[in-house]
């Protein structure tokens, strides 16, 4: 069985970094979906290396956002 986490954010920068490495530690590959976050979301997520990351330029709800996520697990 194949597991991804589907990480979908905005404006979490000081959560994002220790939920990756978690991630990281037990070898589950993420993907991080962010909504227009203004923080530094994004680089937190492109620094971990561990992840996918799909920028929304626009804040498209958690549903899309997890739809986005999981199409780009399969």
């Amino acid at each position: 069985m194949s597991v991804t986490a589907v990480i979908v954010t905005w404006n979490s920068a000081d959560l994002l970094a220790a939920c990756l490495k978690s991630c990281r530690k037990f070898g589950v590959p993420a993907v991080v979906v962010d909504n227009a976050s203004r923080d530094a979301t994004i680089a937190v997520a492109r620094d971990s290396r561990w992840a996918t990351v799909i920028r929304n330029p626009e804040n498209r709800g958690f549903a899309a956002a997890v739809n986005q996520g999981v199409l780009s697990a399969a």
